[in-house]
């Protein structure tokens, strides 16, 4: 519709070329150079907080040795992606739109600092139709499953060494091997090569680039995220790196409400196909309401929305619990509780009393009783009795 254009042009064009300044200036790989400073860039198999050398796959050396040109979704006016190749050597030829989650579980889980490696790998995963963020957790996990004597692919897997993994990624592509035990990831690998309590997951999926040790929102970002270790439910690094509701340790109910109110919006945006980077800055609750409005042909205020986004998380919950999901599974990997890591002179560890009182928090605020089982009158006030 026209009002839509209209609206879209003289409003949310110009407003998000000024808060997505950054996303249009470095992209999504311009975050590798505040989670290392910051130390929740997780590295060495989520045994640190940032890798050595990571100057060398941060911005100015991606924009120096392999960017071409930003992409961005049809009608974006900040396009964050950044289209890259490289142009001559051994890794020559290879091509990728790379992103800040690539650049960490290719490169900071495995200490990969050469960012032409990391490129050829993620060209490799593109072409064998793998995801970077589960390969690289995947790799880290191989390489630590090794060391332990638990796996042997007939050669020498170690930190910082791409034409290893690059041999790996082609046995699991084509379950080979011990390709065949990593081909379904972390949970799975770990269960029948008797390291639970190295791997690093939940609910079966691998989490993103957001060490929770350090940024403690990141508990319940992937902990109640409703199909695993996704940073993109309830994005708490967000509000860690923006203050939001207090700083990066912070964990009380106005914290809580914070992260509520992004996992609405997310909810919200995703039902809608509206940008996760735009939903939690250029458009909110109003302008989402007034979209659906002209859109629609029905009347729509902020209230209608938000009942909408919590009867879409509620909902999703109920199907989890009916597959058996609880508390138990709202947890981070016991590893990421038992062990800490040390960044510019700073212990950085969970302990389990920070992570019951997050759940305790969130299922508050969410109408949950202690199990995270949604209570009949929360059912019934959303209109899903």
């Amino acid at each position: 519709p026209e009002g839509v254009r209209k609206f879209s042009a003289e409003v949310i064009v110009p407003r998000a070329r000024q808060e997505l300044k950054s996303y249009f200036e470095r992209g999504t790989p311009g975050a590798v150079e505040l989670a290392n400073l910051w130390g929740f860039f997780p590295s060495y198999y989520w045994s640190r907080g940032s890798v050595d050398g990571w100057e060398n796959i941060a911005w100015d050396a991606i924009k120096r040795e392999v960017f071409v040109h930003p992409r961005a979704c049809f009608g974006c006016p900040t396009p964050c992606g950044r289209y890259s190749r490289v142009r001559e050597g051994r890794y020559s030829g290879s091509e990728v739109e790379l992103e800040y989650e690539t650049i960490f579980a290719i490169g900071g889980l495995n200490a990969i600092t050469d960012i032409k490696a990391i490129v050829w790998l993620n060209d490799q995963a593109d072409r064998l139709g793998m995801d970077t963020i589960t390969l690289g957790n995947v790799f880290g996990f191989a390489i630590e499953a090794y060391k332990r004597g638990k796996l042997d692919p007939g050669f020498k897997l170690d930190y910082g060494d791409p034409e290893a993994l690059h041999r790996l990624a082609d046995m699991i592509a084509r379950r080979e091997g011990v390709g065949d035990i990593l081909a379904e990831g972390v949970a799975s690998a770990s269960r029948k090569l008797g390291l639970e309590d190295l791997a690093i997951h939940v609910k079966g999926l691998e989490p993103a680039g957001y060490d929770p040790r350090t940024l403690k929102s990141m508990i319940i970002g992937y902990g109640l995220s409703s199909r695993g270790a996704c940073h993109l439910r309830i994005t708490g690094y967000y509000a860690d790196t923006r203050g939001l509701g207090g700083d990066r340790k912070t964990i009380n109910m106005e914290k809580t409400l914070v992260l509520a109110n992004l996992e609405e919006l997310a909810a919200i945006g995703d039902s809608l196909v509206l940008c996760r980077f735009s939903t939690r800055t250029t458009i909110a609750w109003e302008e989402i309401a007034r979209y659906y409005t002209m859109i629609t042909g029905r009347e729509a205020g902020v209230e209608d929305m938000r009942n909408a986004a919590r009867r879409i998380i509620n909902l999703t919950r109920m199907y989890n619990v009916r597959l058996g999901v609880r508390r138990k599974d709202d947890r981070l990997p016991k590893r990421l509780l038992r062990e800490a890591f040390v960044h510019e002179g700073e212990e950085r560890r969970i302990t389990e009393e920070e992570q019951e009182r997050f759940l305790d928090l969130y299922y508050e605020v969410r109408g949950w009783d202690r199990e995270g089982v949604p209570k009949p009158e929360t059912l019934r006030q959303l209109g899903l009795e």
